[in-house]
């Protein structure tokens, strides 16, 4: 305006006549009247510069054994496959994450590029024969082509891709794609390659399905890479990776994009296995010698500053304002839940600034002092996941995606989720172990187990009040867990249990059924929010056990039959008479509640005896025993976290300490003070992880809503549940402390495994994943609980949801005759027997009162388990 800068000192620098200021913007959305009138306005077309230039400029680039020759062959292909490719992926089929057509050439450039290895060294190719040299460059294209204009459409549309690039290969142009196609190309629909295989009509094949064998010229199918790994008997769970095609094709992508240099990004729903993949790789699968890595998961809470502090706090000084990983060493950063960081009022995702400016700057500029020096950081790769844009999910900027090969990746098909669950199954229950009758029975769980989270999925949708209702891949290795989880003594036909298998259950067979009920009550029940909602879920379990296994093993599980695994008296040693194991843990059915309830009123009892401060007087009824068998099994799961939500007063917090106690694990709350703030949280987190992760004890860490006290207490809860590693808990010398105490651990647990700081690191995260159970207690009142859900999604994902519903009238009637049944009144036990069940009776009519007054006035009036103590607690006071 007045061409005058004004500086935070008071100075004024006045701009020169010849001066002249140049923006350039992605649109206008923020610019005010006054900015625009201001200056003058240069609209620049995407489709005026497109994305030639940028390929021809690229070719310049392509390695020494690239001649002339094969330039014009790649231009040629350039020019007659792009635009209808572009065209197809851009406008016939869906891109869950909008991309430019610039963007989508270059990754295709960026793939192709780094299969080019041989071409390095000229001798190399000028030995081949020509042809095969042209045959090399044709399928390295088409299957460059396909993964990576082709690998950003959705499932649906890779079929459409398949059946136009098929077409197009053998000059069978479709109508729609005609004016897309380059005009007076030579060449054009003379492939020097094989096509890909189409496979059969019963079994159709993709051109997803191939990749090209250089040695042998042609082309071979992911599946015939695979290679079958026999699952460990005493396997942990969380380390079990059953190979499909899925993982095969996206580890070959993985690792050919790493060691290129090449930065991508997955995107996909929830449960896809895209961190899977990209960690599993990352952690083992390239050279530890010449690559290092760190992990940061992104959260609405995510910082601009917290992102530049955990960069930083993995990096070395090289020289004066250059930094990066120890000398000799390349590091990955990889960056999970890119698209999470909050947006502000102008649109912006001021976290995700920085990684744009580290892709794009190499570089960031210093928050220490001198502040705003600019520090380049050399030798470092960025890799990232998300989740699909849309639905209340936020994209990342366009300006930030152009820097990286985007992959789209869609849920495994039912073929794969069969094979990798069927393994699972098949290792657990060998033919050569149980009797045939166990293992048909087990081989049809797979099948029955899909069939009923299709169909929740298409039942039990999302809505604002059921927001939680999500069920992905992660809720089907729930089920599978814990049929891993049980004893398997139980199944055998000459088992040496002589109590029987609890409720009608007669035979081994039926048992596992009844295991399998009760695992997907667990996981797929519990999180739903009403009465009616679960009797639906029970109803279609039974219905699909009737329809698989028939009528005789219907009528034996149809009394639920209850997994728990603290039935079994503590190991003594029979020689000194010392406690061996005070809590041994084997998942097996009880035979009935009564007897259940017994046991947990024991172990009450126990505990009252060796607590001083804090006594539990809990009246186990019917729900609350549930309750607490519930958060039972997540804290005998290695990475078992609950989220127990519930009105204030239902027993969240007793019932967990309950349940931590039996399983003998360190249950462990933090006491909210007026001055506590996030250092102190970190004082308590390092205690507790120095708790499981050195000493390998069971922890159980309650977390209320009351609890937090900032909201970004909550951001490391979320860390906590998705990777296990909070980012700047430990100082170097901390941490540097913890790996030389990790040794002797190592020595015991893993000898095999080279003491290398970086494994001991990794093994020390590792049991702090298994042994730190997070029990988070929320209220599901007003809209905070939806909001945090939102976004800090490790809350819903990395947990196990379990409602807890009103108590019902049995139950309200078994707390009054707890408290009023021993208090002496001047009437008869009639009368007291009556009155205890009025108390029940008032507390249900005033909770359908207040439903009936939220009906008519739309207003919440809340009556909870704690205002009917308080109400028996009044009366016996008065």
């Amino acid at each position: 305006d007045n061409k005058k800068l004004c500086l935070n000192s008071g100075e004024i620098v006045a701009m020169q006549g010849l001066m002249n200021m140049i923006f350039e913007v992605q649109d206008l959305a923020v610019a005010s009247p006054a900015t625009v009138s201001r200056c003058g306005m240069v609209y620049v077309q995407p489709s005026l510069l497109g994305w030639r230039p940028v390929m021809v400029s690229w070719l310049d680039t392509l390695p020494a054994g690239v001649t002339e020759a094969h330039k014009e062959q790649i231009t040629a292909l350039f020019d007659w496959l792009v635009p209808p490719c572009l065209r197809v992926a851009t406008k016939i089929c869906k891109m869950p994450q909008p991309m430019q057509e610039i963007n989508l050439a270059q990754s295709l450039m960026r793939l192709f590029d780094s299969l080019l290895d041989e071409f390095k060294e000229p001798a190399n190719i000028e030995s081949m024969k020509e042809a095969l040299v042209s045959v090399w460059i044709d399928s390295l294209f088409l299957f460059s082509l396909v993964w990576s204009i082709g690998a950003s459409v959705d499932e649906e549309g890779r079929a459409k891709f398949d059946s136009y690039l098929r077409r197009l290969m053998f000059n069978d142009v479709p109508e729609e794609l005609t004016m897309w196609m380059t005009p007076g190309l030579k060449g054009q629909g003379k492939i020097k390659c094989k096509p890909f295989p189409s496979g059969t009509e019963a079994a159709p094949e993709t051109v997803y399905d191939f990749c090209f064998d250089k040695p042998s010229g042609t082309w071979k199918r992911w599946v015939d890479l695979k290679e079958d790994v026999p699952i460990g008997e005493d396997e942990a769970y969380s380390s079990i990776i059953v190979p499909t095609v899925d993982t095969i094709r996206y580890t070959f992508l993985i690792d050919t994009l790493v060691t290129h240099g090449k930065n991508f990004l997955f995107v996909g729903p929830t449960g896809t296995g895209k961190t899977a993949y990209i960690k599993r790789h990352v952690a083992s699968g390239i050279d530890s010698e010449l690559y290092s890595y760190t992990f940061m998961n992104f959260s609405a809470q995510t910082s601009a500053n917290m992102t530049q502090d955990i960069v930083d706090g993995k990096l070395d000084k090289r020289k004066k304002g250059t930094f990066g990983p120890p000398p000799g060493k390349k590091m990955i950063v990889f960056v999970d839940d890119l698209s999470m960081p909050v947006m502000n009022e102008w649109g912006d995702q001021i976290t995700n600034e920085v990684v744009r400016q580290l892709l794009e700057q190499g570089g960031m500029y210093s928050l220490d002092k001198p502040i705003g020096d600019m520090k380049m950081i050399v030798d470092v790769q960025y890799l990232a996941a998300m989740n699909t844009p849309g639905g209340g999910k936020n994209d990342i900027p366009n300006r930030l995606k152009r820097h990286f090969c985007i992959f789209n990746v869609p849920l495994p098909s039912v073929a794969a989720i069969n094979n990798i669950f069927g393994q699972l199954v098949a290792g657990r229950f060998s033919a050569d172990v149980f009797s045939p009758q166990v293992v048909d029975v087990a081989s049809k769980l797979v099948p029955v187990t899909v069939d009923l989270w299709n169909k929740v999925q298409a039942k039990m949708l999302p809505t604002p009040a059921k927001f939680h209702y999500l069920f992905n891949m992660r809720e089907l290795s729930k089920v599978f867990q814990g049929l891993i989880l049980a004893e398997r003594d139980r199944f055998r036909e000459n088992n040496r249990f002589v109590q029987p298998f609890g409720g009608k259950v007669k035979s081994p067979e039926a048992y596992l059924v009844a295991l399998w009920r009760h695992e997907c009550e667990r996981v797929f029940c519990d999180k739903l929010t009403t009465h009616e909602d679960k009797d639906w879920g029970d109803k279609l379990i039974m219905k699909l056990i009737d329809e698989t296994y028939g009528e005789d093993i219907r009528a034996q599980v149809e009394d639920r039959v209850f997994f728990v695994d603290f039935l079994r008296p503590p190991k003594v040693d029979e020689e000194t008479g010392e406690t061996v194991d005070a809590n041994p843990s084997y998942y097996e059915s009880t035979e009935s509640l009564d007897s259940l309830r017994a046991v947990a009123m024991a172990r009450q009892a126990s505990f009252n005896e060796t607590s001083k401060s804090l006594k539990l007087d809990l009246v186990l009824f019917e729900d609350a025993l549930k309750h607490m068998m519930r958060i039972s099994r997540l804290l005998c799961m290695e990475r078992g976290s609950a989220l127990l939500i519930g009105v204030g007063g239902s027993g969240k917090q007793s019932l967990t300490r309950l349940a931590a106690y039996i399983a003998g694990a360190f249950p462990f709350q933090i006491q909210i003070t007026k001055t506590y703030n996030q250092a102190n949280l970190f004082e308590d987190l390092k205690s507790l992880y120095k708790v499981a992760g050195l000493k390998g004890q069971k922890v159980a860490f309650i977390f209320t809503d009351a609890e937090v006290k900032e909201e970004s207490f909550l951001e490391f809860i979320n860390q906590i549940l998705m990777t296990g590693e909070v980012a700047g808990l430990f100082p170097k010398d901390e941490l540097d402390m913890i790996v030389n105490d990790m040794r002797a651990v190592a020595k015991r647990e893993c000898p095999e495994m080279p003491d290398t700081w970086e494994n001991l690191y990794q093994l020390f995260l590792g049991r702090v994943r298994d042994n730190l159970h997070t029990c988070l207690c929320f209220s599901p009142v007003g809209d905070k609980f939806a909001t945090r859900a939102r976004n800090f999604p490790g809350l819903i994902n990395g947990c196990t949801i379990d409602w807890f519903l009103p108590w019902p009238q049995d139950a309200l009637i078994a707390v009054s005759t707890k408290y009023i049944g021993d208090f002496s009144m001047a009437c008869g036990d009639e009368v007291k027997a009556l009155l205890q069940e009025h108390m029940g009776h008032v507390h249900t009519a005033v909770t359908q009162a207040c439903k009936e007054y939220f009906e008519k006035f739309r207003r919440n009036v809340y009556v909870t388990p704690k205002s009917y103590l308080s109400f028996i607690d009044g009366y016996r006071s008065l």
